[in-house]
């Protein structure tokens, strides 16, 4: 019940128009609602939902067809932004070590989890991750687990995965923020000290205690749950730290 129409120059610009909103629904590579969507599309066509003027509650949909190969019925599902690196190199980030049945150790990669939803905004990179136009790399100094997640060390903030999914450290989903959505916090140093990089942690009862070249936070919660919204950092020493001077750092890109 519908028109699929393109053209083989991208650059052409054509428009439609209908007399009869209420018989035909015209729509490009953006709605304002998802009411704006069609019940019947192509399969694999891809959407953008702004919503309203802010670019944090925008939101992407593809169409998944009821079968495989026949356009026609079906349902949306949310979707990445077209474009956009989804992907960790496993090649720059930290190996596993594994124990094969004849006794030998192999050292290989990890396929960390893809970027499955949202954007850079909705759905941000994890912050040991370089970025374009930064002054300086990012490095992972540390790694630990707490709360079953498998926590980075980088820079002044301490990154955690899902609970339970150590190699998935995206959001599932750009509509909200849930409490098993992985953790990226700075502790935001009051110090006088302008280098506030994390280099070791270690579990205590109150959380997880980490440490600067000067300083030392805990991060906990206040809640029951340990989660993006109820996680925080609280100070809770000045004491000099020189276990960073034989500290070992390696690169993700």
């Amino acid at each position: 019940n519908g028109l699929y129409v393109t053209h083989s120059d991208p650059n052409f610009v054509f428009s439609f128009s209908t007399p009869e909103a209420a018989i035909m629904n015209i729509v490009t590579s953006e709605v304002n609602n998802i009411a704006d969507l069609p019940g019947q599309c192509r399969g694999g066509y891809r959407i953008k939902i702004a919503n309203t003027d802010s670019d944090f509650d925008d939101y992407y949909a593809i169409f998944v067809t009821e079968f495989d190969g026949i356009d026609g019925p079906g349902a949306w599902e949310e979707t990445v932004a077209p474009d956009l690196n989804t992907v960790i190199n496993p090649a720059s980030m930290p190996h596993v070590i594994s124990r094969e049945p004849n006794g030998t150790f192999v050292v290989a990669p990890i396929e960390w989890e893809s970027r499955l939803v949202g954007d850079n905004k909705t759905n941000p990179k994890p912050s040991f991750l370089s970025r374009p136009n930064e002054d300086g790399d990012r490095y992972i100094n540390n790694m630990a687990f707490f709360r079953n997640r498998l926590c980075f060390l980088s820079g002044d903030n301490v990154i955690c995965s899902r609970p339970g999914d150590y190699y998935n450290f995206w959001r599932s989903s750009a509509l909200s923020l849930v409490t098993n959505d992985p953790i990226d916090l700075a502790v935001g140093t009051t110090g006088s000290s302008a280098n506030a990089t994390l280099y070791d942690s270690i579990e205590v009862a109150s959380g997880l205690l980490v440490f600067t070249s000067q300083e030392q936070f805990v991060l906990g919660t206040d809640s029951e749950e340990f989660g993006p919204r109820t996680s925080r950092f609280a100070r809770v020493g000045t004491y000099r730290y020189t276990g960073s001077e034989a500290r070992t750092i390696t690169q993700p890109q």
